[in-house]
This record gives C-alpha cells, structure tokens and sequence, in this order.
C-alpha cells in the first residue's frame, strides 16, 4: 500500500460528511473496549517509545459512539534514565485507513475513514464524530497503516502498526414478565438457551476456569462485562462459583427457572446464597472487591442484567437475570 502524508484541513472538512452522526449529550464513557499498543526502538543509545490506544468511546446511555485514537511519544535517556515526553510526526497509510465496524452480532461491515498527521507533537488524540448505537448490535473501531517519526523528523523512524478496539455490544431489549420473556428468549430449555458461552475463573466451580453457558441473545452483553473485567484486570473478583444455563425449576417451585431460558448467570455463588440480603464482594485472590461485580453487571451500558438481590420475597444475591418481573 502506497504511504502518504493527509493534510490537517482536508480530514476537518470531512469529518462531518464522513463521521455523520449528531452530537450527543451524555458524557463519554471511554475505556470499555480499549485496546493498546507498545513499540519501542534503541538506535543510538536512547530508548524512544510509542504508545498507541484505540477504543470506541460510548455514551453513557448506550445509544452513541464514536472513534477516539491515541498516539504518545516517550525518550529516555541513555545516560540518566529518565523518561520524558518527545515530539514526533505521526503517519497514517494513503486513502481508508480508519474504520468504524458494526454488525449482529459481531462487526461484518466496515466503513473506511481517512486520517491525517500531526506534526512535532508527543502527545495527540483523534476523535470521530457520534454515530447512532443499534440495540443488540456490535461495534468496534480500528486503525490500519500508523507509525511515528521520532525527534520531529531527525530521530528514528518507526514501523506500521494496526491496531483494533475490543468489540462494545449495545444492550439488547431487556424483556418483562413470563410471556415476554419466552417471546424473546423461546421457550424453556430450548436448543437456543445454551448456544453462546464465554470463559470466566471459576466457572462451574473449577478453581482453572471454563466456560459458562447461556443465550445467544445476550451474548454481545455478556462480551461486554468480560471486556471490562479485562479492561480492569479484575479477574480476581469472581470466587468460587459461577453458572449459567441449566434446565431446571426455581428451587423449591414448579415455575422454570430464568436458567432454564439461557438468561441468567450465577456468580460468586458460594459467598452469597440465596436468602441472603447482602453481597459478599470478596474475591479468589482475598481482595473485597466490593459491589464491582454487581455494579458492571447491572450497569445500562454493560450489562443491564436485574440483580436477583432486589427479590421481594426471597432475594437472590448470587443470581443475575436479563428479564425483570418473573
């Protein structure tokens, strides 16, 4: 591919045709799906560093994102050891080379956006315009063909670099009560409830991990809180144990359990039974993570998942459900 150089003013007379989208009003959520990466090159004594983040940038509904992407230049010195910012010029390939990716229910369907260079700066971000986020599709932003020239053109040069985000999953429709959850979800301990899985520690009571099993349908959301937990390195959290499908009644009734529709997980169940009021935050490692994983779990942008804590009649600590009213 043929490598140019894109003038500053023609990206800012593009960016509302190519971006589209209007502003949103929410503040941005940034981090969930952000992905990084690190170059470093020693031609001549001192170190000179690279670091480079992308990520899709949500708004705090869930109903837009946008492109941001981040580039940082770093030398330290040979003689003292000391770390400090440096300018470089930044390049990107000729033509499409930044794409915004969306698709059901992982991103199919590119969309190619042109950036541009900076010159001698260490530090710059560029940001796309707000797109509108369709409920139970996935999004994710990638940037092909980058590198930097360190000491604004005198220094070294660095190699291309691509760089994806992790995939964000917009929430899909949370259903209400028995019928519509057999609406959305079919009915119980149908062929689809246990289509879809994820990894977690301490899966199926396994101190190794394994895959937890659950509906295709909240599969996007449930991508979602694994990137997050990677985001925030917080593995940690879950303890001992964590379930999902399982074709079964309510204990202690006739009715099928929301398990049994593939649209809810256990986790940390050994530490918050049912009958307790309260969570237990602490996780495998003895650290009390506090209520981290309730709180992603039910958050609207990641999870959206009803707690079972907030059962009048009997609460279920451990038991996350995405079905409210049954």
């Amino acid at each position: 591919m043929r490598r140019t150089l894109i003038p500053l003013l023609a990206l800012l007379s593009l960016m509302p045709v190519l971006f589209g989208g209007t502003p949103a009003a929410a503040n941005a959520y940034p981090g969930l799906v952000e992905a990084t990466y690190s170059r470093t090159v020693s031609p001549s004594g001192d170190t000179y560093t690279l670091k480079a983040r992308i990520a899709v940038e949500v708004t705090d509904d869930g109903t837009q994102g946008r492109l941001r992407f981040h580039l940082q230049c770093f030398r330290t010195d040979a003689d003292t050891g000391g770390t400090s910012a440096n300018g470089c010029d930044s390049y990107f390939g000729s033509g499409d080379n930044a794409f915004w990716c969306s698709g059901r229910p992982s991103p199919t369907s590119c969309v190619g956006r042109d950036l541009d260079d900076r010159q001698n700066s260490a530090d710059e971000t560029w940001v796309g315009t707000w797109h509108s986020l369709s409920a139970g599709t996935s999004y994710k932003v990638r940037v092909d063909a980058f590198r930097v020239v360190f000491n604004n053109g005198n220094g070294p040069e660095g190699s291309w670099h691509d760089l994806s985000s992790r995939v964000h999953t917009r929430p899909p429709r949370r259903p209400s009560g028995l019928s519509d959850l057999e609406n959305v979800f079919g009915g119980h301990c149908n062929a689809a409830a246990n289509d879809a899985r994820a990894f977690f520690p301490w899966a199926n009571d396994s101190s190794s991990g394994g895959y937890v099993y659950f509906h295709p349908y909240v599969a996007g959301v449930v991508a979602n809180i694994r990137n997050k937990n990677a985001v925030d390195d917080t593995d940690g959290a879950y303890n001992r144990a964590v379930w999902g499908y399982a074709c079964r009644t309510i204990a202690g009734s006739s009715n099928w359990s929301t398990h049994a529709y593939g649209a809810a997980i256990d986790i940390n169940s050994v530490r918050n039974p049912q009958g307790d009021s309260t969570w237990d935050g602490v996780g495998a490692d003895g650290h009390n993570y506090g209520a981290y994983l309730p709180s992603i779990w039910q958050s609207s942008l990641i999870g959206h998942f009803y707690w079972g804590i907030n059962f009048s009649s009997n609460p279920d600590p451990m038991h996350f459900q995405y079905v409210t009213g049954y």
